[in-house]
């Protein structure tokens, strides 16, 4: 999405066209509770100790991001981290997650 929404930006920037994306965090809405009752092993793994953001916050972030004429808009600092170092983050967070992901499969098969 995020490289999409960069090529999409450049395209229509001179016909005043603005591009952004937001990227929500988990958010605390009738969805994400639904989501949650299905969700693999592997993804409550990863995402069990998040705590989810209220739709209300995330909804401020996104209005005040498209006031701001942000290209990337984030509604908590976990993600505003992960958008700015990415692949640094991802690649050293790989084996903690890995580690997890692991964990949480041989829990479900047992």
């Amino acid at each position: 999405m995020r490289g999409f929404s960069q090529a999409l930006r450049y395209e229509v920037e001179p016909h005043g066209v603005r591009v952004s994306v937001l990227y929500p965090p988990d958010t605390k809405t009738p969805g994400f509770a639904r989501e949650n009752t299905r969700k693999p092993p592997e993804t409550a793994a990863v995402s069990g100790a998040i705590t989810p953001v209220p739709a209300e916050r995330v909804a401020v972030a996104l209005a005040r991001g498209i006031e701001r004429d942000r290209a990337s808009i984030t509604a908590d600092a976990l993600t505003r981290i992960l958008i700015g170092f990415g692949p640094a983050f991802e690649t050293l967070a790989r084996p903690t997650l890995n580690r997890h992901i692991r964990r949480a499969v041989a829990n479900s098969t047992s």
